[in-house]
């Protein structure tokens, strides 16, 4: 059977590098195993990507009395602070352990404040990783199974689309427009 960090390593590559959240943090119980891995190259050279490890430890509630297991992935270009983004995907990931609920295909967090320092992207778009390996989506080996969930930066403008819209709209555009996934700056498709 392969373990969480295989299947990571399989679909993302060998982590590079990792970062721990602080204890002491939230429900430092169950989020001391929570850490950050990163790859490069992934899913597209000069692309950075990025995985929680360890969320899945914690059942989560689905709507219609369902449960499932969580781990976040997330990609930027390498320009961007790799501390940072780990620091915005710990505190984003005990968020979301916090509160006990999974994450749903789209789903918007946000407009708050930049997910890194100086950059544009205020809010995160939750979706399938279909940027990614198709065998990524799902880790079969825990019960319930892990879902990867790929969190894509978002604009406040898309986040109040998403509201007003809904994720179909807001997915078809980013289809038509192809922007530029991997920036943390892109301009809003909307």
């Amino acid at each position: 059977m392969t373990t969480l960090p295989e299947h990571i390593a399989t679909f993302l590559g060998k982590p590079e590098d990792s970062w721990h959240l602080e204890t002491g943090f939230l429900r430092a119980s169950v989020c001391a195993d929570l850490q950050v891995v990163k790859t490069s190259n992934q899913p597209v050279k000069g692309v950075t990507a990025y995985a929680t490890l360890g969320m899945s430890h914690d059942v989560l509630r689905m709507p219609g009395n369902r449960t499932t297991r969580q781990e976040l992935v997330f990609a930027a270009h390498e320009r961007f602070a790799a501390p940072e983004i780990a620091s915005f995907l710990l505190t984003f990931g005990a968020s979301v352990l916090s509160l006990g609920e999974a994450l749903l295909r789209g789903d918007m967090i946000g407009p708050q404040n930049p997910l890194i320092p100086g950059v544009a992207a205020n809010s995160v778009y939750c979706t399938v990783p279909v940027p990614f390996e198709p065998g990524l989506a799902t880790y079969e080996a825990s019960d319930p199974p892990t879902a990867f969930v790929w969190i894509l930066p978002a604009t406040g403008a898309e986040a109040e689309f998403v509201m007003r819209n809904g994720w179909g709209r807001f997915e078809e555009l980013l289809e038509s427009r192809e922007p530029d996934l991997w920036d943390l700056d892109r301009p809003s498709v909307v």
